[in-house]
């Protein structure tokens, strides 16, 4: 019961437009999240939210995203945990993570197929 309790949830805030009888639901995803079409291969769709700076972030899932970000002139494929700021709001990248140049992340792609395999067994 503890996580319970620790699991904090916003209110939805909704237009009072006087038609809206779902005042005060509870919703425990972000508000931020926005649906987009990607074009990956496999046809799967990309859950896209955007930070509290404006940068696009692609779901993993519990609370981990993708981002193409540019560091020191450079683009890097971003990998990160991120947490919701309290105090303002938005999201705000974690400690736990990883950077991947262009090259590491070429490199990453040339072994999925691999890496698929070791997963199957």
């Amino acid at each position: 019961m503890d996580k319970k309790k620790k699991q904090q949830k916003r209110k939805i805030e909704i237009p009072n437009d006087g038609s809206s009888s779902d005042e005060g639901v509870v919703d425990p995803t972000p508000p931020k999240t926005t649906k987009k079409d990607s074009g990956s291969a496999s046809g799967s769709k990309a859950n896209v939210v955007k930070n509290s700076s404006g940068e696009e972030l692609m779901s993993l899932g519990k609370m981990r995203f993708v981002s193409v970000r540019e560091f020191k002139g450079r683009k890097m494929v971003d990998i990160r945990e991120y947490y919701e700021d309290k105090s303002g709001g938005g999201l705000k990248p974690g400690k736990k993570g990883v950077s991947l140049s262009q090259e590491q992340f070429q490199q990453l792609t040339a072994l999925l197929p691999e890496i698929e395999k070791e997963l199957r067994k």
